[in-house]
């Protein structure tokens, strides 16, 4: 009889627990929502900026950061809103971005 009366208040524990869980996991998922999209706008900024850098500067690398951060905000949005882009296709657009940003990086380092 012990073990039984043990058992409920566990079990009573565990739902009060498993409810905690929950309402702290939706609490993360809302806030990492706000947080994806405020990091698509930022890279949109950067996006744009970097074309500025690009035509008004006359700095090559400002082409390869329009293409890395154009690509960032094209991968988000894919993976955001679950659109139907088959995953290899987001690989390799991943991974044109990093060759991208690292073309870009060389060349501010070799002060173009």
């Amino acid at each position: 009889m012990i073990v039984r009366q043990d058992f409920n208040i566990f079990a009573a524990d565990f739902e009060f627990y498993d409810l905690t869980f929950l309402l702290i996991r939706e609490q993360i998922s809302g806030n990492m929502e706000t947080l994806k999209i405020f990091s698509i706008f930022i890279e949109t900024i950067i996006a744009i900026l970097s074309v500025l850098l690009w035509i008004r500067k006359g700095k090559a690398s400002g082409a390869f950061i329009f293409v890395t951060f154009t690509i960032y905000v094209f991968y988000d949005i894919a993976r955001m809103y679950s659109l139907a882009i088959p995953e290899p296709i987001l690989r390799i657009a991943f991974a044109i971005a990093v060759i991208s940003m690292l073309i870009a990086v060389w060349r501010l380092y070799n002060k173009e």
